[in-house]
């Protein structure tokens, strides 16, 4: 069996190596415009200096190594009848194809968007441009208010002047509920990130030398600028090859194959569901697409597996506070007309008799039958394992009165007083 993957991308990589894995003897072939495998999500830390940038580079042999066969061109043209994809002037036969052609930066229309000390910030090349500019530059605006926003805006405030610019009326305001973001607008306002909320960026004036960013009739210094405002998932060449797609991306079925048999789509490109809503949602989630890799490559394997829908974990460091949802949010509950009930607590991250001992802040959201449907959380501490034990309870459906049943450790150091714990406590109110 010959499978060909397009896309060289966490979950073009995922796939090759599961279907390897699986099924050592078949051959596996990526074809990858990318010049390099960056681990993306650390770029944000290479371009403010907390790494460097060439740590965020993984080597070929990753797949080499597993005799997976790396073709750095860009496929053009798909024949699905044939199941041919050509590159320039060769061309490959598939049994398989799976495209996992992720998703390029959204950049909206904004007077001098196209300025020399405007940027994106998608690959790594994205990164090594915005790194070099950023020594000469002591002002940096970024346009948009989400995650990756947030977190550079926090990174770079250490040796620039940042500001932020979101149209929504909140930081994080797709992600997290109204009371998460206005924390973390204080924790960012705090450490002296400007920030512009509810403000339309109307244009940019000036290319770098003196630059400034306009919006509510006054000018914003901004010697770089990186545009955060979203991606748009990379779907043309499925399009030309006649397979369906819809808002967010290419249309798959449970086992992550297209309308024509043998193709499948995983990752950013793909339209993926929730597991909650069964409604369409983009994916953009690095977690999401290792899922989506993994569950095409069993199906590929000829092993039954069928994907169940997103609920989009996360998790951020901002400054010295970890934030992470799971699940629907609040305000996207009531958006799908489900009756919720909000429960929450406030504990410390260590027994109050410790020394420097923080707090953690809990949001539980639960349908009108008792059953978790998200989960947010805000902490000085890492609260990764949090999010992962909430994932799995709204997966299997767990009710609150289960969730109060919970055994759970305690420590001096490493939790909460023994009489509590951040689910359980707000689960018993």
């Amino acid at each position: 069996m010959k499978v060909c993957i397009i896309g060289c991308g966490p979950a073009g990589i995922e796939c090759a190596m599961t279907i390897k894995k699986l099924k050592p003897k078949t051959d596996v072939i990526i074809f990858g415009k990318e010049k390099n495998i960056a681990v993306k999500c650390s770029l944000p830390y290479a371009i403010s200096g907390e790494t460097k940038l060439e740590k965020c580079v993984k080597p070929d042999e990753m797949l080499t190594k597993r005799k997976i066969n790396l073709i750095r061109e860009e496929v053009t043209e798909i024949d699905t009848k044939l199941k041919k994809i050509r590159i320039k002037k060769n061309e490959y036969k598939y049994d398989k194809l799976v495209f996992a052609t992720g998703a390029k930066p959204f950049v909206p229309s904004i007077k001098g968007v196209d300025s020399k000390n405007v940027f994106t910030l998608r690959d790594y090349s994205d990164a090594k441009k915005i790194a070099k500019f950023l020594k000469n530059a002591k002002y940096v605006g970024l346009i948009g208010g989400g995650l990756i926003s947030v977190e550079l805006g926090a990174l770079l405030s250490k040796k620039h002047k940042v500001t932020i610019f979101e149209i929504l009326p909140n930081l994080l305001y797709s992600t997290y509920d109204r009371e998460i973001c206005e924390e973390i607008e204080k924790v960012m306002e705090k450490n002296k990130v400007k920030l512009e909320l509810g403000a339309k960026v109307e244009s940019i004036i000036g290319d770098g030398n003196l630059s400034y960013i306009k919006c509510k009739n006054k000018k914003i210094r901004a010697d770089a600028i990186i545009l955060a405002t979203g991606i748009r998932p990379e779907v043309e060449l499925a399009k030309n090859s006649g397979i369906k797609c819809g808002k967010f991306g290419i249309i798959t079925d449970k086992k992550m194959q297209t309308n024509i048999k043998d193709i499948y789509a995983i990752g950013d490109c793909a339209q993926s569901f929730s597991l909650i809503t069964k409604k369409p949602v983009p994916s953009g989630l690095v977690i999401s697409a290792v899922r989506e890799a993994k569950i095409a490559a069993k199906n590929i394997c000829g092993i039954e597996t069928n994907f169940e829908g997103l609920l989009n974990p996360s998790a951020a460091k901002i400054f010295n506070y970890c934030i992470g949802r799971v699940g629907l949010t609040e305000r996207e509950a009531i958006e799908n007309n489900i009756k919720v009930k909000i429960l929450k607590s406030e504990l410390t991250t260590k027994y109050d008799t410790q020394k420097k001992f923080g707090k953690i802040k809990t949001k539980l959201i639960f349908d009108s039958k008792d059953r978790l449907l998200g989960a947010q959380f805000i902490s000085s501490e890492n609260i990764a394992d949090l999010i992962s034990f909430a994932s799995f309870a709204i997966y299997k459906k767990i009710k609150r009165e289960e969730l109060t049943n919970l055994s759970y450790p305690a420590h001096p150091e490493l939790t909460s007083l023994p009489f509590f714990n951040p689910v359980v406590s707000a689960c018993e109110k």
